[in-house]
């Protein structure tokens, strides 16, 4: 996932299992079934900041953007418990599925700034988001299998594979 930020800066993430080099030195896979990589790169396409996440069970970023103080922000799938950077997603109603994630990531060492979840029992995924210019808030849009909590309650679902969005 590819998001341009100020002053022609652009910002990358991407799962992977291997090892991955985005100009910075190569980030080890950590041996989990995968990880998440994340790079800001300057308006000549130099890396500024690469850093590594140690993803497991399978997890994978969808979609990215970055906000108009810098910081990154992405979402994707997970299952599990998520870690990134010590700061631990609890899964609202998870039974082995995939679940959504949003984490923000900070401007100056895309370290997390918070990192949310939203569950149900059926699998769940980010299919895009965007950030509000002005509100600096944050909306994701993409799919739940039942009924999901993504922090202000129980999202309604009519059965199948439900539309959502949610704004932080």
């Amino acid at each position: 996932s590819v998001g341009s930020g100020a002053a022609g800066t652009v910002a990358f993430a991407m799962s992977h299992q291997s090892p991955v080099d985005l100009g910075t030195g190569e980030l080890p896979p950590d041996g989990a079934t995968a990880n998440l990589a994340v790079a800001r790169f300057d308006s000549a396409g130099t890396p500024e900041l690469v850093v590594g996440f140690n993803l497991v069970n399978g997890q994978n970023v969808s979609a990215l953007a970055v906000d108009a103080a810098g910081n990154v922000i992405v979402c994707g799938q997970y299952t599990g418990d998520l870690t990134l950077g010590g700061t631990s997603t609890p899964i609202s109603s998870n039974t082995g599925t995939l679940d959504i994630f949003v984490a923000k990531l900070s401007a100056a060492q895309l370290s997390p700034l918070w990192v949310r979840g939203v569950g149900s029992p059926g699998t769940d995924r980010c299919d895009g988001l965007a950030v509000d210019r002005v509100s600096h808030e944050i909306t994701i849009v993409g799919v739940i299998g039942g009924t999901a909590d993504a922090g202000g309650g129980p999202l309604p679902w009519a059965g199948g594979s439900d539309a959502v969005v949610v704004r932080y």
